[in-house]
């Protein structure tokens, strides 16, 4: 399948994700002890409609950019930092805990296999420099990590 097609496919998945998460993370937040601290559903809301947004910003400017552009590049952190969220919190969560993380299982059966094949698919048809992806999936991840607090903040001052 072309890359296009499976970004959709990736984008689609972790938009489902999220919504799984935006209903059912909230409450879960307030008995999840360590692995999630608790955060208000609508703040929760506001975050991942910020991601999610962010997200089919960074597909639609990949699929005008083409092959080997920074938004490709870019996309393409955001699959491996979505992959890797799979893991952790979702899997680890779910079995440190032994019960269900809301996101577990919209991560591994659309997030993961979605953003495994749309990886495979860019490496393999040339649209992404794997050297360059040594360092951007690191960063793509790690200001995705540092802006979920912040969001929370905002969606906390914003909406309480």
């Amino acid at each position: 399948m072309k890359p296009e097609r499976l970004s959709i496919l990736f984008v689609a998945a972790v938009l489902a994700h999220n919504f799984e998460e935006a209903v059912w993370l909230p409450g879960w937040s307030e008995s999840a002890g360590g692995w999630q601290t608790p955060v208000s559903a609508p703040a929760f809301r506001l975050a991942a409609t910020a991601i999610s947004l962010l997200l089919v910003a960074v597909a639609a400017l990949a699929h005008v950019s083409g092959p080997r552009s920074r938004s490709v590049h870019v996309l393409a952190g955001f699959a491996v930092a979505m992959v890797a969220n799979v893991v952790f919190p979702h899997l680890i969560a779910s079995v440190a805990l032994r019960i269900y993380a809301p996101g577990t299982g919209t991560a591994v059966f659309l997030v993961a296999p979605s953003g495994l094949l749309l990886l495979r698919a860019l490496h393999s048809r040339g649209y992404i420099d794997i050297k360059r992806m040594y360092w951007v999936a690191p960063l793509v991840t790690f200001l995705l990590l540092l802006s979920i607090p912040a969001l929370f903040w905002v969606g906390m001052k914003m909406v309480g």
